[in-house]
């Protein structure tokens, strides 16, 4: 009865986060929309009737964030884009799911009670972000951590070792963070696991030394760049405060402390139990899980001392607040105390709950943004270039900019070229800009509230100009209407298309 009930409970919880992704025309992300618009020129690349590849070159290098866009790619060969990018979202809560099922119950069957608490971190920062790469992976290295546990008294064979080494290739290209990390937390449990006889730790590292080649090619073939620290008084309020719940409402910062209060009892409880089960200092009565408080431990020192800034990639200190929350997992004992098992449930299932309503609230009112944002549509035509220029990113949200790249989705529609893909300029993506054609490198910052562009700068004549939100006065303003005419106006959004006329001294 215990378990059906739970069994209910989960999928109840799973349905009520897909739902969201499906009753909306827009996933409101950040990051999201350029993600789509990538996969969507990878698709159509070698389509004749498509230009695309006159403005962007596919990378040949190995880069760590192929699979979501392959993954979109190949979805996009039967569906349109918004719906591959619902199936992969779907796909992803089913993966988070399924992979800490896996890890729970790798460590007992007892212990997949303790799933409640990984449903808080299922809508995250990084998901809305559009991170899908690294929202992916976090749950994959556990997946993978559940499987070397499962398979740790094998040795060193072939089959498993083949896996593993597959699976860490996989993670490294949702996310190099992830695999680094799945890598150091295998490595560790094994030390810990084999005690004493450090060469089968060692041999297990030399044996997963092909999932590395990748990680070290793209480490030395890349700058790594200043290293950015952050306060130490600032990590610490993160962590406790689970800074990676909070995305749309100051709100969530309450909600993420409650998780942080139901882990903290449920810490407590375990601790005091495993004291009064250990009357003495007997490490041979330590039961396998209790390794697992190690590596939370080992992960949250991590978390305050990497850089939060290297290899061009930023926000690294906000992506580790997960791994010491979830690794600990299987450690917490839940099952012997009703009132601690029931209340710490209870507060994980509220806290989902209202996690979910409070995004569904916000998934409807960035939809109406977004809806504005992409009237224009109908009057953009195929294979002529565009750029948004935005001057309000957030909207009505507190920390996520579901605005910042709303452009790409006329791309997707339409066909058009969007010269505003972020992606084609960093150089860890599957796309670059072809030389001499990357806008960043010319008009300005071009993600910047500011209009303060120099568009004259640009090769060749930027077909549309697609303004969210102008304000009465910016800097590129007066060149924009000496060389565009507005071609459809609503209350928030200007779509301006070139008139041909002599282009002048520029925007600055």
């Amino acid at each position: 009865m215990r378990r059906r009930l739970f069994c209910w409970i989960v999928i109840g919880l799973a349905s009520i986060h897909v739902a969201p992704i499906w009753g909306f025309k827009y996933f409101p992300s950040q990051d999201g929309p350029a993600h789509i618009v990538s996969a969507y020129v990878l698709r159509h690349y070698l389509d004749p009737a498509s230009n695309f590849s006159l403005y962007y070159s596919i990378s040949l290098t190995p880069v760590p964030t192929w699979l979501p866009h392959a993954t979109l790619a190949l979805l996009m060969l039967v569906m349109p884009p918004l719906l591959a990018e619902k199936v992969l979202l779907t796909g992803y809560v089913v993966i988070f799911l399924l992979s800490m099922y896996y890890y729970l119950r790798s460590f007992g069957e007892e212990r997949v009670f303790s799933l409640a608490l990984a449903f808080p971190f299922l809508y995250n920062y990084f998901l809305h972000m559009g991170f899908y790469g690294f929202a992916l992976g976090v749950p994959l290295v556990f997946l993978i951590l559940g499987y070397w546990w499962r398979h740790r008294g094998e040795g060193l064979r072939r089959d498993s070792l083949i896996t593993l080494n597959l699976l860490l290739v996989l993670l490294y290209f949702c996310h190099i963070v992830c695999q680094v990390i799945a890598l150091a937390f295998i490595l560790l449990l094994a030390l810990l696991h084999y005690g004493r006889k450090i060469g089968r730790t060692l041999a297990l590292g030399v044996s997963l030394g092909p999932s590395l080649v990748l990680p070290i090619y793209f480490i030395l073939t890349r700058h790594a760049g200043s290293l950015s620290g952050t306060p130490l008084v600032d990590r610490l309020k993160w962590f406790l405060e689970l800074d990676t719940l909070y995305y749309f409402d100051a709100r969530q910062r309450y909600l993420a402390l409650a998780v942080t209060a139901a882990y903290g009892i449920a810490l407590v409880g375990t601790l005091i139990l495993r004291l009064r089960q250990l009357r003495t200092v007997d490490l041979k009565r330590c039961k396998p899980s209790d390794s697992l408080l190690v590596v939370s431990l080992f992960a949250t020192f991590l978390y305050f001392v990497v850089p939060r800034r290297i290899y061009g990639g930023g926000g690294l200190v906000c992506r580790l607040i997960p791994f010491p929350y979830l690794a600990i997992l299987p450690w917490l004992d839940l099952k012997h105390w009703k009132p601690l098992r029931i209340g710490v449930g209870t507060v994980a299932i509220c806290v989902t709950v209202l996690q979910v309503g409070i995004s569904t609230h916000y998934y409807h009112i960035l939809n109406k943004g977004l809806q504005e944002y992409t009237s224009a549509i109908p009057f953009v035509e195929k294979n002529k270039t565009y750029l948004g220029i935005g001057f309000d990113h957030k909207g009505e949200s507190e920390r996520v900019q579901s605005y910042r790249h709303a452009s790409a989705y006329y791309s997707i529609a339409t066909g058009a070229i969007d010269l505003g893909i972020y992606e084609a300029d960093k150089g860890y993506f599957p796309l670059v800009y072809r030389i001499g054609l990357n806008p960043y490198q010319t008009i300005g910052k071009i993600e910047s509230t500011s209009g303060n562009l120099d568009l004259s700068r640009y090769p060749q004549p930027i077909d549309y100009l697609v303004v969210w939100k102008p304000k009465e006065f910016f800097p590129a303003l007066p060149w924009i209407e000496a060389n565009y005419i507005v071609l459809y106006s609503s209350d928030e959004l200007k779509l301006y298309e070139y008139s041909g006329s002599t282009r002048g001294s520029g925007g600055r």
